[in-house]
């Protein structure tokens, strides 16, 4: 009598433990892609901060050159007047523009950055949410051979 219910567990059991198993083996997917994902992020994040440093290396160049030039025009505007005035203008227009487009470019990518972030928060919270949904399907299985178990010894 003990054989047959022990057999009997064990049909009912291997399609739980089956089911368990796949569920891990897909816990183990999703947490590989999640390690996937964030080492994406994080060179993704190294990249951007080497594009970063350089706008601001490129910001401060441009700043240096422009002043050596504004310099030299000041020199200039000494000995020829109203033509190098005018370029003067010219240069502290080129001065602001280029500033500004630096800043915009900043903008630009630090708002990628945080839409990227955000992606992939949504992806890795889509994954986590089928992960967990996927054990209580398993343990509601489990559940409900245990009941049919019961029964049984009834």
């Amino acid at each position: 009598m003990k054989s047959i219910i022990s057999r009997l567990l064990a049909l009912l059991f291997r399609p739980v433990l089956n089911e368990i198993r796949q569920t891990q083996a897909q816990q183990r997917h999703l947490s590989a892609r999640l390690d996937q994902i964030s080492e994406q992020i994080q060179a993704t994040a190294r990249g951007l901060a080497e594009a970063q440093g350089q706008l601001h290396h490129l910001l401060a160049t441009s700043v240096q050159g422009i002043a050596g030039a504004q310099g030299e025009l000041h020199h200039l505007l000494s000995t020829t007047g109203q033509g190098i005035a005018q370029s003067q203008g010219e240069l502290h227009h080129l001065l602001a523009s280029s500033a500004q487009g630096l800043a915009e470019a900043q903008v630009r990518t630090e708002g990628a950055v945080h839409g990227l972030r955000t992606d992939i928060a949504a992806e890795m919270e889509a994954l986590r949410t089928a992960a967990a949904a996927g054990m209580d399907e398993a343990a509601e299985k489990v559940e409900r051979i245990v009941l049919g178990v019961a029964s049984l010894d009834r």
